[in-house]
């Protein structure tokens, strides 16, 4: 992608990892000069330092529970920050992924709009094929534990604020629907000025 002219000189964020012999083994450098993950997803996705909840709530509906979490209870502005989502449907039960026929109701994660939201698609599991007997509708689900992830960032320093993540689902069995449902998780978040020095 061309750099216009105001934008020569900008620093990219950017990350080298040498081997024991001080060799660049790997390097990433970000999109945007404004967005920047924070040191924990560096370490996590380049040592496979495990990383830990600051801040989590859970959920129950009918056939799946929801956990969501963050490595951080601060967010600073254009900090690339990644929620963590973990699932677990009931014995005997799925919930549809999508694409799915009309008349059934998908999986979906979104956080609820706030001041200065940037939130990217959330990076779900390839669901698997799901058949069901005297159905001519094909389908795709997502059953038993499974993970998700939400990268996005706060545009601004809109102050605290609280992080809704709206979850909406069916579960069914091979026999048998329950009705739609959502479900809702809040995450607080203290803001934080950006660091200049």
């Amino acid at each position: 992608m061309p750099v216009r002219d105001v934008h020569h000189g900008v620093p990219y964020p950017g990350l080298f990892v040498l081997d024991e012999d001080g060799t660049v083994a790997e390097k990433r450098f970000e999109q945007s000069y404004r967005h920047r993950p924070t040191a924990a997803q560096w370490a996590e996705d380049f040592a496979g330092v495990p990383v830990h909840a600051a801040i989590s709530d859970a959920a129950e509906g009918p056939g799946l529970r929801a956990r969501a979490w963050l490595d951080t209870a601060t967010y600073r502005p254009f900090q690339l920050l990644r929620l963590r989502l973990a699932f677990e449907t009931a014995d005997g039960l799925h919930v549809y992924g999508a694409p799915t026929p009309d008349g059934y109701t998908p999986l979906t994660v979104a956080i609820a709009p706030i001041e200065g939201l940037a939130a990217r698609p959330a990076i779900l599991p390839a669901p698997h094929w799901f058949r069901v007997d005297g159905l001519d509708e094909d389908f795709v689900v997502h059953e038993g534990r499974f993970d998700a992830e939400l990268p996005f960032s706060i545009d601004g320093n809109p102050g605290e604020v609280t992080l809704t993540v709206e979850v909406g689902y069916q579960a069914c069995s091979a026999v048998a629907c329950l009705p739609p449902t959502d479900l809702r998780l809040e995450l607080p978040l203290a803001g934080r000025d950006l660091i200049r020095d």
